[in-house]
């Protein structure tokens, strides 16, 4: 194949995938036609296929989550000293207990943990390799969570609005132990 019948392909396939309907038909089966190869078949499945993606486009709304930590008066009260870790995990705790009453279904549970976080200074970098450990909160889901249950985003974003601490301390979600459930 030389390289002027190269471009004429790459350039009936273009048009083919550009056209609607009949004319993308006739296109592929002219490229067909220069190339000594039967086309049809594949013009069927162009057409089927934008056939297919000729419908309303699926609409997905964005709801704006909760602060989970907002309403918590011991998350908020003011202590003479540091919180230390222990402490800080408790009173995560005490907080996740009055957002995430047990209901048996799902459990929120805070403790205390070691785990790694990147070090970039800077958010958004995909190249950022640096990874630390840290010593810090860690908030475990466990137990079914129904599809539409805000509990995973609500977490995270409360967790982002803080800078990824909780009281000073690193904080972590492990949804490992969650069942998404329909």
């Amino acid at each position: 194949m030389n390289k002027n019948t190269t471009v004429h392909i790459l350039t009936g396939i273009l048009l083919a995938l550009a056209s609607t309907g009949a004319m993308a038909q006739t296109a592929l089966q002219q490229l067909g036609a220069e190339a000594g190869n039967d086309t049809v078949a594949l013009a069927r499945d162009f057409q089927a296929l934008r056939a297919s993606n000729a419908g309303p486009a699926p609409v997905s709304i964005r709801r704006a989550s909760k602060d989970v930590f907002s309403g918590c008066e011991s998350f908020n009260a003011k202590a003479f000293m540091a919180w230390n870790l222990p402490q800080a995990a408790l009173i995560v705790q005490t907080c996740l207990n009055n957002a995430y009453p047990a209901d048996g279904s799902y459990t929120v549970q805070s403790s205390v943990a070691r785990f790694g976080i990147r070090s970039c200074a800077s958010k958004g970098i995909a190249a950022c390799g640096s990874i630390m450990e840290v010593s810090g909160i860690k908030i475990t889901i466990n137990g079914g969570v129904l599809a539409g249950d805000s509990v995973l985003q609500d977490l995270n974003d409360s967790i982002e609005q803080r800078g990824g601490k909780l009281l000073g301390f690193f904080a972590t979600i492990d949804s490992s132990g969650a069942q998404i459930l329909n």
